[in-house]
């Protein structure tokens, strides 16, 4: 992005605004994973659903237990728990690099401006300038049209 502050183009505008885009997108793929772990986590047989191995080594056991409703489920909580810090850690960050991206976009768009300010006052001095010299011309086309001169004499 610093190297987009210092160069100014509407093909960089439209590169960040392809970026914003990309960072939303992955925004609310982070919101969506935030909010299904906290899903899970509301959810007691989701959770005890979550010990595969031990489904694995003793079925009966693991149903037993899950019918009964006398599972543990802390280790998955306290997994369930990391991630959802590091999605929250990620949002954040995502979230501070869009205001970036939006402070980049503001710059460049003010910079899209000048220049295109600066054109225009190009574009009024020269009509200015054109302007005048038509008058002039105006002027002294009429008054010399008006004057005799050697030229005009008809010597046949």
């Amino acid at each position: 992005l610093q190297h987009t502050r210092k160069t100014i183009s509407s093909r960089l505008l439209n590169s960040v605004l392809n970026l914003k885009k990309r960072i939303n997108e992955v925004f609310d793929a982070v919101k969506g994973a935030q909010e299904a772990i906290e899903a899970v986590q509301r959810d007691d047989d989701a959770m005890a659903l979550m010990y595969l191995t031990s489904m694995d080594r003793d079925p009966q056991g693991y149903y037993a237990r899950l019918k009964s409703k006398t599972w543990s489920t802390e280790q998955a909580e306290l997994l369930l728990d990391s991630y959802a810090l590091e999605l929250c850690a990620m949002g954040t960050q995502l979230d501070l690099v869009d205001k970036e991206i939006e402070a980049t976009e503001s710059l460049l768009k003010f910079k899209l401006d000048t220049a295109r300010n600066t054109l225009i006052k190009v574009d009024v001095t020269f009509g200015i300038v054109s302007m005048w010299l038509a008058a002039c011309s105006l002027i002294a086309g009429y008054y010399g049209m008006n004057f005799q001169n050697g030229h005009m004499l008809d010597t046949d």
